[in-house]
């Protein structure tokens, strides 16, 4: 399923070794604000306990050790819910990934990194039929600069 605005997605968070509020800033956001549905997150520190218990938001959504546990869930989704350092994928990541891919799972990131720029994802994503989707990267189409907040009839504060 391609992603479409306003359409609830059944999300598992990949956060692993890195769960707490001050680094799994994604994952604690969407936990809390999103409107889409969080089935599980990928941690090995806090398997088997629930997002309520460790980051205090989320409620009882399962922490388990791997994808496969998280696969039970019934995602449609997986997002990269922490920054790792330097704003990088981890290459001890990338097999997890590139396995979620092949499944269906459309995977989100807002890393630095672009995932739609590299090809071993790309090509994991078509055989899966999924979707990649850099949450960082600003659609093409975005007027920038544009000057329109002269023809506005209330006071602009541009920030």
């Amino acid at each position: 399923m391609e992603f479409v605005a306003g359409n609830p997605r059944r999300i598992v968070h990949l956060a692993d070794r890195s769960l707490t509020a001050r680094t799994a800033k994604m994952t604690t956001g969407v936990l809390r604000y999103g409107s889409s549905e969080s089935v599980a997150v990928i941690d090995t520190e806090h398997a088997g306990s629930t997002t309520g218990s460790v980051l205090n938001v989320g409620g009882d959504v399962p922490i388990v050790a791997t994808l496969e546990e998280a696969m039970a869930f019934e995602p449609d989704t997986l997002l990269i819910g922490v920054t790792p350092v330097g704003g990088r994928l981890p290459e001890e990541w990338r097999p997890m990934l590139l396995k979620a891919l092949e499944s269906g799972l459309d995977l989100w990131a807002g890393m630095h990194e672009f995932l739609t720029e590299d090809a071993e994802f790309v090509a994991a994503a078509a055989r899966g039929g999924a979707h990649l989707r850099d949450l960082r990267k600003p659609a093409k189409d975005i007027p920038v600069g544009a000057a329109r907040c002269r023809d506005a009839n209330s006071y602009v504060c541009l920030t």
